[in-house]
């Protein structure tokens, strides 16, 4: 059985621009000033090299598809159908056939960028400075204006109450509509609406509705993915170039010594969440927590990396995003 806890009774940072004093959240997690901080890290999230096998399957800049057209890149030739354009008889080959034939080109569709933004309530935790769904509006936030000041198309999932897609769109518009969902408040929820989220139908429609060769984002604690829905990355990245940004807080590496703590574990064989007390002042129980721990992460790392899917880890005190987050939208000579 995977592992993950959280403390039942811990309370968002006050110093948490989501939340006020009391640990209750009314105001957007990211506050203007950080959101146009974000915008202007943005420029400085390189273009990753060294994906050229997937790119060239998949995401190589365009993605081709054969129109006729002008000012595109020539395929091919073909035979001469009622309704195509004469401007693009191909005059040569014609003089040298039986056939009248016309020229068809690569039409250059732009690319799509996912993201998929969860906020459920085990991202709604955090024993530092900021909450790990906080960290996340971060990591998304720079990604989507990455995605804004490349022209690409920008669509996206949100795992919440109630989930909601994002359909691929570059309007200004829709992109406002996106930050502002992902970026609003995140009061503390209910443990018994831990973990209601369907990952094979979410990672279905993630490899349904965006064009082949999307370029998608996982930002996630990625509570309730497991092995049985090894079947459902592979569809995705079979279709997709896949990166999972996995987001936890130190307190779910090893334990501080804070006396008696009750805590849930947030993956069981059953429904219910199953609760339980830990000394954390014990050596033995820091031990053995922290070995659950360090299980539990690596297993989240390989059930990924098994699939070919790019993967990094984040924590909630880790500052230069700009440094860690992959960005490949073009192949390695």
């Amino acid at each position: 059985m995977s592992f993950s806890i959280v403390s039942l009774f811990q309370k968002p940072s006050e110093t948490d621009s989501s939340c006020k004093s009391g640990g209750v959240c009314f105001t957007p997690l990211l506050n203007e000033q950080a959101l146009s901080d974000l915008a202007s890290q943005a420029q400085q999230l390189k273009v990753t090299r060294g994906y050229s096998q997937r790119l060239e399957s998949h995401f190589s800049g365009t993605l081709p598809a054969k129109q006729i057209g002008s000012g595109m890149d020539y395929a091919e030739s073909r035979v001469y159908q009622m309704g195509d354009d004469p401007r693009f008889i191909n005059w040569r080959l014609t003089a040298r056939s039986n056939e009248t034939l016309v020229k068809t080109f690569h039409t250059e569709s732009s690319p799509t960028m996912c993201i998929l933004m969860d906020r459920r309530t085990t991202m709604r935790f955090g024993t530092k400075n900021q909450l790990k769904v906080t960290q996340a509006v971060k990591v998304a936030g720079l990604l989507s204006y990455a995605a804004k000041q490349h022209r690409l198309v920008l669509s996206g999932l949100i795992l919440d109450e109630e989930n909601a897609w994002f359909s691929p769109n570059k309007n200004d518009q829709s992109f406002d509509s996106w930050l502002a969902q992902i970026n609003k408040a995140c009061p503390p929820l209910l443990p018994s609406n831990s973990d209601k989220t369907d990952w094979q139908l979410t990672l279905q429609n993630l490899s349904v509705k965006n064009p082949l060769g999307s370029l998608v984002y996982l930002i996630s604690d990625f509570v309730g993915l497991g092995e049985k829905h090894q079947r459902y990355l592979e569809e995705l990245q079979s279709h997709h170039h896949v990166i999972a940004i996995h987001i936890s807080d130190p307190a779910e590496h090893a334990l501080s010594n804070n006396g008696v703590m009750r805590l849930q574990s947030l993956q069981s064989s059953s429904q219910t969440p199953l609760h339980f007390q830990i000394d954390s002042s014990n050596a033995k129980q820091q031990q053995k927590y922290q070995a659950m721990s360090e299980s539990h992460h690596e297993s989240i790392k390989q059930l990924f990396k098994k699939r070919g899917i790019d993967y990094v880890a984040i924590s909630t005190t880790d500052d230069s995003l700009t440094s860690l987050l992959p960005l490949p939208l073009e192949a390695s000579a």
